[in-house]
């Protein structure tokens, strides 16, 4: 239970955040460990739209959400 809590509000202060701020400013990708420049890929309608032509199955992408 107490991860369910959690999870409700780390998704309830992200909705907030967003409000707040433009979404390209609350995170930053990793793949393979390298951080990618932002013009790697594009943020539509709050997706992250990757254009990755280096991926290949099994490459770890990471995605980190900085919750001011």
């Amino acid at each position: 239970m107490r991860i369910v809590e959690q999870a409700f509000i780390a998704t309830e202060r992200l909705t907030a955040v967003k409000a707040e701020q433009p979404t390209d400013t609350l995170f930053q990708v990793f793949v393979k460990g390298k951080l990618q420049y932002r013009p790697s890929y594009l943020i539509e309608d709050g997706n992250i739209v990757f254009g990755f032509d280096c991926l290949q199955a099994g490459d770890i992408v990471q995605i980190f959400y900085l919750l001011p």
